[in-house]
């Protein structure tokens, strides 16, 4: 990781994360594919690369350039060397992240009142279902 010596040590996760060795391959490859992140990691990389995208590890920037194939590429802005440049994709993926999050929280929002009528519904089915099966069950001999 040579070419992030400029970046600050508190975007750099620990030493054998997940999110360490995703980043370490990031930046010493030009492109990564989802496989190749895979073989690193001995396991799915997208909690990894979610991570890094993050607030925890302040917004890498990671472009998917393989559309439905999964191939990684970290943003060039944060390997030249410029902690301008580095700050300006983290900026970027920022809004890019926060863009997303209102997105979701609307469509969370609009997804509620659906959510309270399903659960009143379940509510009223499981309650009907099992009072009945206590109405069936036999009297208890005293």
């Amino acid at each position: 990781m040579k070419g992030l010596l400029h970046v600050c040590t508190h975007h750099i996760p620990p030493v054998n994360t997940q999110a360490y060795k995703a980043l370490r391959l990031l930046s010493n490859n030009n492109e990564c594919t989802t496989y190749e992140l895979y073989l690193e990691l001995g396991s799915d990389p997208r909690s990894a690369l979610q991570a890094l995208k993050r607030q925890t590890y302040g917004y890498w920037l990671i472009h998917n350039i393989g559309r439905k194939k999964g191939v990684y590429k970290l943003d060039p802005r944060h390997l030249n060397g410029s902690q301008d440049s580095d700050k300006e994709a983290r900026l970027e993926r920022y809004k890019e992240w926060a863009d997303r999050s209102k997105v979701q929280s609307e469509r969370e929002t609009l997804r509620y009142q659906s959510a309270l009528l399903i659960q009143s519904e379940a509510k009223a089915a499981y309650q009907q279902y099992f009072n009945f099966q206590e109405d069936e069950r036999p009297a208890k001999a005293q």
